[in-house]
Order: C-alpha cells, then structure tokens, then sequence
C-alpha cells in the first residue's frame, strides 16, 4: 500500500533535495570515481543524470557503483581512500540532507534522556546527604530547643526513675 502523493514510487525524494545535493557536491569540487565521470562531464547531461538519479531513489532501484582506491600517506605507511562516482556522491549528499535533520532530532531527545539518566543517578546520590542533613538539623534544632528550656533537657523518663527509688533528698 503506498503512501497518499506517491504516485507508483517507493520512495519520496523531492527533486529539489537531488538538485540541492547536486549544488552542494558541486561546490566541493572532487576528482572523478572509478567511472571516471568528473563534475564538469556529469554536468553537461545534468537534468538526465539527475532525473536519472532522483527516478532510481525514488522507485527503491538505485545501487551504487563501484569506488576508485586511492592510496593516502599516513603516519606509519598508508591507507586506501575510496573515491565514488560523482552520481554516488549526490545520492549520499541527498541522503544526508534528508536524513540528518531527523537524526539531530533523535540525537537532541538522546542527550535530553541522557541528561535526565545524569540527574536521576545524581538525585539517587544526593537523597541519603540530604537525609543526613536533615537529621543534623532536627538534631541542632533540638539542642537548641534543650538550651532555651533547660527543663526540656530533663529526659521524660527521669523523675519515673526518681520515683521508683523513693522520695529524693535534696
């Protein structure tokens, strides 16, 4: 069952985000992919190698094509580097356009949960020194009590005591 607006495609990729990704990889410059296809010969049949694109992404058809190895010095010898066609890096600019505003979304609601994990685990931590700050400021402010009322100060259970034993002399 396709979606309302799609017309016989799986996909819905406006033509501007493959124009948008077009100007982007453009304006990167780049050398050619194992087609050997630059910028400047992919842009003179620019609408069809762009129609072309946008009509594979949009039916689910596009694969990408092979990458050139390119050799790059590293620290310690060297690494391959794989360069793809200039198609290839539209359809992954386009990608990226699409995806990456959702994705920094889910990125953003992460941290935010993160951050919640954070303030629990420190919330777990500080409950038992506030309770133990709260039982020394029960504890002063009955010492305070004690000394304003000296009577106070005198244990309940005391004059009992005293009675027991018999009358106290003075």
């Amino acid at each position: 069952m396709s979606q309302p607006g799609l017309t016989g495609k799986s996909h819905d990729i406006p033509k501007r985000l493959i124009w948008a990704a077009w100007l982007k990889v453009k304006g990167n410059g780049g050398a050619a992919g194992a087609d050997g296809v630059t910028i400047e010969q992919f842009e003179t049949r620019l609408a069809d190698n762009l129609y072309r694109l946008w009509n594979r992404m949009s039916s689910g058809s596009y694969f990408p094509g092979p990458v050139r190895a390119v050799e790059i010095p590293k620290k310690g010898g060297t690494r391959i580097l794989g360069i793809p066609n200039v198609v290839d890096r539209v359809a992954q600019t386009a990608a990226v356009l699409m995806l990456e505003p959702e994705v920094e979304k889910l990125i953003a609601d992460l941290r935010r949960c993160r951050l919640a994990a954070t303030l629990h685990e420190f919330q777990e931590r500080l409950f038992p020194l506030a309770l133990k700050v709260e039982q020394h400021r029960s504890e002063k402010s009955r010492v305070v009590k004690q000394l304003k009322n000296p009577r106070s100060a005198v244990p309940r259970a005391a004059p009992a005591l005293a009675t027991e034993t018999g009358p106290v002399e003075p």
